[in-house]
């Protein structure tokens, strides 16, 4: 996994020692990292014109930091079932699960739909959070002091979070993102 498209570019197509350099046939180049699906195609064709015979997989993540200590990370990949499945021992050597997402770069595009799903999740359960600490109305205040879906999302997933603030992302660390504050 690298930061981002340029890193990944510079490691698969850098003329003198990328990865793609040296491809034979039937290597299968695997990039887990977060990255456009329009680059995860570039990569696929650039490599495809060097060799034929070789693969890209896009496979990005979902599990962060933990996942990755605990080996529970998901994998979505960008390749079909019949590609994934030869290769799914290997993914299980860092993760719990490897799923099928369609051609290259749909990997991309299921993480944005996970990543989408989680905040606006987070976004819900921070808002029920600020509105149980003002004072709302009983139902919501019952809902967030022990109900499943507020107070059982928040505990797991969330710690401890109230207003839009900073947390660092697994590549970003030095306070470029606004997302919420840890208390």
């Amino acid at each position: 996994m690298l930061p981002g498209p340029n890193e990944v570019r510079e490691v698969c197509l850098d003329p003198d020692n990328g990865l793609f350099v040296e491809a034979r046939s039937r290597s299968v180049f695997i990039d887990s990292s977060t990255i456009e699906p329009a680059t995860a195609k570039e990569l696929s064709a650039a490599l495809a014109t060097r060799n034929s015979n070789a693969l890209f997989i896009d496979a990005p993540v979902s599990g962060g930091v933990p996942g990755a200590v605990n080996r529970t990370l998901t994998f979505m990949a960008g390749c079909s079932e019949e590609t994934l499945s030869p290769l799914e021992s290997l993914f299980m050597c860092m993760g719990k699960r490897a799923i099928s997402c369609g051609d290259v770069g749909s990997g991309q595009v299921a993480k944005v739909c996970n990543n989408l799903i989680l905040g606006i999740s987070m976004t819900a359960v921070s808002f029920a959070e600020n509105r149980l600490r003002l004072g709302s109305n009983v139902a919501c205040q019952k809902a967030g002091n022990g109900g499943a879906t507020v107070d059982g999302y928040r505990k797991l997933f969330l710690g401890p979070l109230l207003v839009i603030g900073h947390v660092p992302s697994g590549t970003e660390r030095h306070g470029k993102r606004s997302v919420i504050k840890r208390l």
